[in-house]
């Protein structure tokens, strides 16, 4: 049997969590932003927990913050994993804040089942899956950001970043090649100082490397999605010919 958990932001009307909870029927409820206990009428808790066993949680976040709400998100399905759950649905419905466009935004990145409440009935919501940068821009990003505190000599960079290259003045060779051809202009910007290079992470770059591990997800998902598409266009092939 499929175990799905819920995961919603708190800043919504009890009438959308009704809708929703009659598409999804989750086993497990997880609750971003203010504790539910105050937000919700008591109906709607004990539906919830009679829904799910008493399987309703809630993580403190603040839902003006973007990335605060994907941790959270990430916190919800950590602690959901115990309960092997096959499936994770999120409410994208547009509420009194931020949360729902990070939540959009974790549905796209880790492939979970987006869902909203539209004129008082629930529907699922097609997701855009991103096309991520490759894993070794990443990467660069990762340790720009972890590592320097997003500034650091190109030297230095190519010395703590894994690329899967030699070591060396080819190490260093590479990890320019990724930042000319991928991340330059737009993720980091490159200045020459007496004569070094140094490599300086932007806004949009900050962001990226703090959600290294949804991106990295994105990716790992890739290569199986393809192979499995490849199949079914090569099974389809087969019965006709």
């Amino acid at each position: 049997m499929r175990r799905s958990l819920l995961v919603s932001a708190t800043d919504y009307d009890d009438s959308t969590i009704e809708a929703i909870l009659k598409l999804v029927k989750p086993d497990l409820i997880c609750f971003i932003g203010d504790d539910f206990r105050r937000t919700f009428g008591n109906d709607l808790i004990e539906k919830m927990n009679w829904m799910t066993g008493g399987n309703v949680v809630w993580i403190d976040s603040d839902l003006a913050d973007v990335h605060a709400v994907m941790d959270a998100v990430d916190e919800a399905v950590g602690r959901a994993s115990a309960e092997e759950v096959d499936e994770v649905y999120v409410n994208v419905t547009p509420g009194r804040s931020l949360a729902s466009i990070a939540l959009y935004t974790k549905a796209c990145l880790r492939g979970f089942v987006a869902v909203a409440e539209v004129d008082g009935r629930a529907i699922r919501v097609p997701i855009v899956p991103y096309n991520s940068l490759p894993w070794q821009a990443l990467e660069i990003l990762r340790v720009l950001h972890e590592d320097f505190d997003g500034r650091a000599s190109l030297a230095d960079l190519s010395g703590r970043v894994n690329l899967g290259g030699e070591e060396g003045r080819s190490k260093i060779a590479l990890t320019d090649y990724y930042i000319n051809k991928y991340l330059k202009g737009k993720y980091v910007s490159v200045e020459l100082v007496e004569k070094k290079l140094y490599v300086n992470i932007t806004e949009v770059g900050e962001s990226i490397a703090r959600r290294y591990s949804d991106f990295m997800s994105y990716e790992e998902r890739m290569p199986l999605k393809k192979k499995m598409k490849k199949k079914i266009v090569e099974k389809i092939v087969g019965d006709k010919s």
